[in-house]
């Protein structure tokens, strides 16, 4: 892992954000949060007239009160990529490396950088019921890879892999590896 300034943003085959899966998903929750206490509390007071206080809820339905932290778990998840979608974070695929990219102050700025030579294995994971790109290094130290951010063994023991890319971009982790496998085979060739 390099300590160099940040890389240069390659030229390459853009994959970005998905705005459906991340603002769509943050929609359903809410309402499903909604929906879903409302009811248990209403039907747990048994009394119609009594208004509804967080403070009520809280003591008459254990499961509604359970609901209601899911779904404020649920919301930060998805404030964090609606985070992601803002910051336009995005993979590049170029010629001779992956990037991931994302725009702060208006710069791009990189913020993981893997050569293809450095690539060992690529897989679609499914961990934690959903589908992650798993990358394996060969050199963990190498110069031309730059992730300041990432832990390498902390992933390795989670995931399986050094570096893990999510499902939230466009074309989800199984476009990016059918075009990461086939841009690291035509430079091997």
């Amino acid at each position: 892992m390099s300590t160099a300034p940040p890389p240069v943003v390659s030229q390459g085959i853009v994959f970005h954000r998905s705005w459906a899966k991340s603002l769509g998903l943050l929609v359903v929750l809410a309402f499903l949060g909604f929906f879903i206490c409302l009811p248990f509390t209403v039907l747990d007071n048994h009394q119609l007239g009594r208004s509804i206080t967080l403070e009520r809820i809280i003591r008459t339905s254990p499961i509604a009160t359970i609901l209601i932290i899911l779904t404020v778990v649920y919301f930060a998840f998805n404030i964090y990529f609606f985070w992601l979608l803002w910051l336009k974070r995005r993979v590049i695929l170029g010629k001779d490396r992956l990037q991931i990219v994302e725009r702060w102050k208006m710069q791009d700025r990189v913020i993981l950088q893997i050569p293809y030579y450095n690539i060992t294995d690529v897989q679609v994971d499914a961990t934690h019921g959903e589908s992650r790109l798993g990358i394996d290094l060969r050199d963990l130290e190498d110069l031309n890879t730059f992730a300041p951010r990432v832990n390498y063994q902390r992933n390795k023991e989670l995931y399986g892999r050094h570096i893990c890319l999510d499902y939230g971009y466009v074309g989800g982790p199984s476009a990016l590896k059918v075009t990461l496998d086939q841009l690291i085979v035509k430079l091997r060739a």
